[in-house]
């Protein structure tokens, strides 16, 4: 007796989702995919070649920083003088002179 009332609720919801996937069917892909589509193996790729070139960035700014921190370890070894941008070296000058002490009276 129970097993009845609970078919003659389920049946037609049973039967109106079935039909209601069968009409979705037609708009939307209801099925699984299975597989890499093209789109996501555009990204994947994408993300492939930004890894490549974020590690050759990191690898030409350790590059220049070394330069510079040897072509700076040179200038130091020539003394307090920087070259200016055209070669020639500048030399720093000299703090000013302090001012005179006042005298109170």
């Amino acid at each position: 007796m129970c097993n009845k009332g609970w078919l003659k609720k389920m049946l037609p919801f049973m039967a109106t989702f079935a039909l209601g996937v069968f009409i979705a069917s037609f708009f939307v892909s209801v099925g699984p995919r299975f597989g890499f589509s093209e789109r996501r193996m555009q990204h994947f790729q994408e993300m492939q070649r930004l890894r490549i070139e974020n590690e050759e960035l990191r690898q030409e700014n350790e590059r220049l920083k070394n330069k510079f921190e040897r072509r700076m370890a040179d200038r130091w070894e020539v003394g307090d003088e920087m070259s200016g941008p055209d070669g020639e070296m500048l030399s720093v000058p000299p703090p000013p002179p302090m001012p005179a002490p006042r005298i109170k009276r």
